[in-house]
Formats: C-alpha cells, structure tokens, sequence
C-alpha cells in the first residue's frame, strides 16, 4: 500500500525529472501513516513549479501543495 502511495505520489513530479526525495511521515502510536509528505527537489525551480499550482491530484484524491516551514 505504502509502495503504491510512493509511486502515485511521484505522478506530482511528474513534469520535471528533479525529485530527489519523498518522506511520508509515519506516527507510530496511532501505527498508521500521517497525512501529508514532504517532497524534496534537486532544484528550485522544480519545486516552483510544482507549487504553481496550489492543488494536486493524486490517485483519487486531491491535495494541497505547501512550502514546508
């Protein structure tokens, strides 16, 4: 499941060939994967251009594009 989540989310990058890495955090109380990630870019630019556009689809759902703090 975790692997097909992966790979769905890589489709946000799919554009530009720069992503360098994907975190999904993970709460080990609740034993279950939090809901949001964290995409790292080679470059700026590619993460300006995902964050162009403010809502992403991936698989069935929709989300929000956000620079981590």
């Amino acid at each position: 499941v975790i692997e097909g989540k992966s790979t769905r989310l890589s489709n946000i990058s799919s554009t530009s060939l720069s992503t360098v890495e994907i975190d999904l955090p993970y709460d080990k109380e609740k034993n279950e994967r939090r809901p949001f990630c964290f995409i790292s870019f080679q470059n700026e630019q590619s993460a300006q251009e995902v964050l162009r556009i403010q809502k992403h689809v991936i698989g069935d759902v929709t989300v929000d594009v956000k620079r981590a703090k």
